[in-house]
């Protein structure tokens, strides 16, 4: 999934679009697999950068999250990786949705199309657990720069 759609709601709707497409969760869970293969250079962590603080609490894998804020535009992007095969693909695909864009179109946006897509239901528990972690990481760093942007 390209990240040069303009909105989040935009990138959700295309994504929700490539799950239509796909005949059965198996296919589902090949296109996430392939998702993090193909995680753009540019929002993924090399193996330097995976440090401990970044990684996210909650994942059964490891998984690693950083943001980066550009004060001038107001925009928060992400570089994410993780060592296991699924757990960097469902990375991929919350980064792909969030990435460059302000930190309060972040905080407003809710998370129900991981429902919508049955992520939810079709994942295992842990990853499931894990998808909601990554996500509410994601979310913290949103929240911090928002504030940041509040007091100024």
């Amino acid at each position: 999934m390209e990240t040069n759609f303009e909105s989040i709601e935009a990138r959700v709707d295309y994504l929700k679009k490539i799950f239509t497409q796909l005949k059965d969760w198996e296919d589902k869970y090949k296109w996430i697999i392939q998702k993090g293969k193909n995680l753009e250079e540019s929002s993924t962590l090399s193996e330097a950068e995976k440090e401990d603080k970044l990684r996210v609490s909650g994942c059964q894998s490891q998984v690693w999250l950083k943001s980066f804020y550009d004060e001038k535009s107001n925009i928060l992007s992400f570089k994410a990786n993780s060592d296991a095969l699924i757990a960097k693909g469902l990375v991929g695909v919350v980064v792909s949705i969030y990435q460059h864009q302000e930190p309060a179109k972040i905080l407003k946006h809710s998370p129900d199309f991981l429902i919508d897509l049955g992520l939810s239901e079709n994942l295992s528990p842990s990853r499931s657990n894990g998808l909601y972690s990554m996500l509410k990481q994601l979310k913290l760093y949103a929240q911090v720069y928002e504030l940041m942007n509040l007091k100024q």
